[in-house]
């Protein structure tokens, strides 16, 4: 297992414990069909060298200080951009 499945085990483990018992915490597909109607992910990936927001669209963003490599993974059709930091 590498490092990147690695921390998406981990994340979904405290992100599914963490919501255990709420009401709509990470709802389960009913069935296959609605597994197969979820547009597939695609991987926006930025190298950042200022302060800089990374913005997911219909989500928010995201603010970055510094160089950093990112990746973000989101539903094909949802536009990832970066922009010079408002904040």
């Amino acid at each position: 297992m590498n490092n990147l499945e690695n921390f998406n085990c981990i994340y979904a483990s405290l992100s599914e414990s963490s919501y255990n018992g709420r009401p709509n915490a990470f709802p389960k597909y009913q069935n296959s069909k609605e597994k197969e109607e979820f547009p597939p992910l695609v991987s926006h990936e930025f190298t950042i060298k200022d302060k800089t927001d990374l913005v997911i669209s219909g989500l928010g963003w995201i603010r970055v200080n510094g160089e950093a490599k990112v990746a973000v993974w989101a539903p094909e059709g949802v536009a990832v951009v970066t922009r010079k930091a408002i904040i």
